[in-house]
């Protein structure tokens, strides 16, 4: 039976830590993108053009009958590891 009520706290004081986490980052973004507009537009044109990049890859590498791990070895630029 304590086991059980235990097991019940932890659960709980799981979800209350991760909810925390998520706020505490969230809060965190916001005053980035209120204080720093110009790093946030910059940060998106980067994350974005990686992404495109890798899709693009892993696309022309699936159509030439390459293997998805030969298609982001040449995106990040390193050799296959098999």
């Amino acid at each position: 039976m304590q086991k059980e009520k235990r097991g019940g706290k932890d659960t709980c004081a799981r979800w209350l830590s991760a909810v925390y986490l998520l706020l505490a980052l969230l809060a965190l973004g916001r005053t980035c993108a209120v204080c720093y507009p110009g790093a946030v537009e910059t940060a998106r044109m980067y994350l974005g053009g990686r992404t495109a990049q890798a899709f693009s890859a892993l696309t022309d590498a699936l159509g030439d009958g390459g293997s998805v791990s030969e298609a982001f070895s040449a995106v990040i630029g390193h050799e296959g590891q098999d």
